[in-house]
């Protein structure tokens, strides 16, 4: 068995504010319903260890993006269901260590748009054919990832493979 501990050796400042809303209409056929959601977090390294290091300090501050945001609309018809989706991932910092120190790179925002056609076959089970990513998007290249064989950085907070497309099945245990 492998032990292990923990320490406490540097203090953060975390500030930020997350609103959703969701709003549901009823229509002459079928049902609407509108998601939202925003986030914007800053993290600061106020003390200790990482404050006395410039890089780990600036991947501990910026790896993940400061806002956020993600919007769906649910178009409910009989057992049909159309699902519009999108999710808005705001600037991040990443790090590639080498022997004389960090080297960063900022990547720019990036908005994601995911569709899906459902349609409940019973009460329990349905199928779905969707894509995420509909319009193939990629991020900005990493351009110090190549000697590690990678195009995008690693460290992504969102799926770098461009569009995915899927048939689903599912099932739902009463």
């Amino acid at each position: 068995m492998a032990d292990g501990f923990f320490t406490n050796d540097f203090d953060t400042r975390t500030r930020g504010a997350d609103l959703a809303a969701s709003y549901s209409w009823r229509l002459p056929k079928g049902r609407l319903q509108l998601t939202g959601s925003y986030n914007f977090n800053d993290t600061e390294v106020t003390s200790g260890v990482l404050a006395n290091s410039e890089s780990q300090r600036v991947v501990f501050e910026a790896s993940i993006p400061r806002h956020n945001a993600a919007a769906s609309a649910t178009y409910h018809l009989g057992p049909f269901k159309l699902v519009g989706r999108m999710r808005y991932y705001g600037q991040w910092t990443d790090s590639s260590g080498n022997t004389s120190g960090d080297i960063f790179q900022a990547f720019g925002a990036i908005t994601l748009f995911d569709a899906t056609v459902g349609y409940d076959i019973t009460d329990t089970v349905s199928v779905a054919l969707g894509a995420e990513n509909i319009f193939d998007e990629y991020p900005d290249e990493a351009t110090n990832q190549a000697n590690r064989g990678l195009i995008y950085s690693r460290n992504a907070p969102y799926d770098t493979d461009g569009g995915q497309y899927y048939l689903r099945l599912d099932t739902r245990f009463r």
